[in-house]
């Protein structure tokens, strides 16, 4: 019994046929296209290089965000005690105690929203605005040569690092430069 499916031949010749030379004006505007895709991948690689460099920056500053939210609401706290607790406050050492493991939470807390609702802002921005560079790349067809694959290859590589937490180990001088190809 036979299949109801239609079986497909496939031509015996290569689909990657030798094309014919390309004429001097097909030339010159598929080099003015080049150096068209150069353009605009060198201004998208430099973006997304000064946006990584942000969040570089601002990965490497977990500890200063921590310690500044927890001093912060604990000295809160404390003049709060101060001025409108009861008097002598500072002289005891139960009135001082008391506020400062809620004030220690609170200051934990505060850091949880402001440290990492500010590294998910930063990285749910770049990640949009590299996949608004993909599509403008896609659109004009850059990806047909190859320094337009090589830009959409590179920024593969770079949303995945993203995604990984690794752009404090990315070198961001060899990230503005084009990528040399052979």
């Amino acid at each position: 019994m036979t299949s109801p499916r239609a079986t497909v031949t496939r031509p015996t010749t290569s689909s990657a046929a030798v094309q014919p030379p390309l004429s001097p004006a097909d030339a010159a505007a598929r080099e003015e296209f080049t150096k068209y895709v150069i353009e605009v991948t060198d201004y998208q690689r430099k973006e997304v290089a000064r946006r990584v460099e942000k969040l570089a920056a601002h990965q490497t500053s977990g500890w200063a965000y921590m310690i500044a939210c927890v001093a912060s609401t604990v000295s809160g706290a404390l003049i709060t005690m101060k001025m409108w607790g009861p008097r002598h406050t500072l002289n005891h050492k139960v009135y001082l105690l008391r506020p400062l493991p809620p004030a220690i939470g609170m200051g934990v807390c505060t850091y949880c929203v402001l440290y990492h609702g500010r590294l998910l802002m930063m990285k749910f921005r770049l990640w949009s605005v590299m996949e608004d560079f993909e599509y403008q790349v896609k659109k004009v067809q850059a990806h047909h040569v190859v320094e337009g694959a090589t830009h959409l290859a590179w920024m593969q590589f770079v949303l995945d690092q993203i995604r990984a937490d690794k752009a404090p180990q990315l070198d961001i001088a060899a990230m503005k430069r084009r990528p040399v190809l052979l």
